[in-house]
């Protein structure tokens, strides 16, 4: 029952975002309508499903009929969008000192999802090193932005080549956050000050089951954070 991302929309309905790299098929509708009903009965609220297909998926399928119901996703298929060309654009942007947009953060996220020669281990690589130069957007949103690549790099690559994305992310804002390393050493209380510090800033970022691991927090702590969080807005 882990959901990619959920939001909630300015009328109070939510919208739910998947990411699919392999074609699930009718399997894949089940997880979601289950996503869905479990979410729209405890929080009582309206949910529509987006699934992000990445560009080796041809034909995703995107109806389920059971019974007397037919459920279904709004697909969002990445096949027409090439990140080989989006990478130059952006490169050509950040070397004549051209503003990157909140657009460009947009579609430099969904990188790993588009068609292209370049492997997904390299999309991300150079989507990390690219936020490190951006200064036109804010940088709460960049961290936005690392946090959802980060999500992806868990999500598509092999262990091998997470270890060396890993690396590569340490130089980054959220990396830097997630992976000091007084965190994995913190005894004193000091240290677990700033473990907790840090645990805070990523509340919104990221889910906190992710927090508790890389930080090295037990789960109902984050649990707890995320709870004050909720209570103070």
């Amino acid at each position: 029952m882990f959901q990619d991302f959920n939001f909630v929309m300015e009328d109070d309905s939510w919208i739910h975002f998947e990411f699919q790299s392999t074609n699930e098929g009718i399997a894949g509708l089940r997880r979601f309508r289950n996503y869905e009903a479990t979410t729209s009965h405890y929080y009582g609220v309206p949910v529509t499903t987006y699934v992000l297909f990445s560009g080796n998926i041809k034909k995703p399928v995107t109806e389920l009929h059971e019974g007397v119901n037919t459920y279904q996703v709004v697909p969002i298929i990445m096949q027409d969008k090439n990140a080989d060309k989006l990478l130059k654009e952006l490169e050509y942007k950040n070397e004549h000192g051209l503003p990157i947009t909140r657009q460009d953060l947009i579609q430099l996220i969904l990188m790993p999802l588009m068609s292209g020669n370049s492997s997904q281990k390299d999309r991300i690589l150079s989507a990390f090193s690219m936020t490190k130069d951006i200064t036109s957007i804010d940088q709460e949103d960049l961290q936005r932005c690392e946090a959802v690549i980060y999500t992806m790099t868990e999500k598509f690559l092999d262990s091998k080549e997470l270890k060396e994305v890993m690396e590569a992310m340490r130089m980054t804002k959220v990396g830097q956050m997630l992976f000091n390393d007084g965190f994995s050493q913190g005894i004193s209380q000091g240290i677990e000050a700033e473990k907790l510090q840090n645990a805070r800033s990523l509340i919104d970022i990221l889910d906190e089951n992710t927090i508790a691991e890389r930080i090295v927090l037990p789960l109902e702590t984050v649990r707890k954070l995320k709870e004050e969080y909720l209570n103070s807005k």
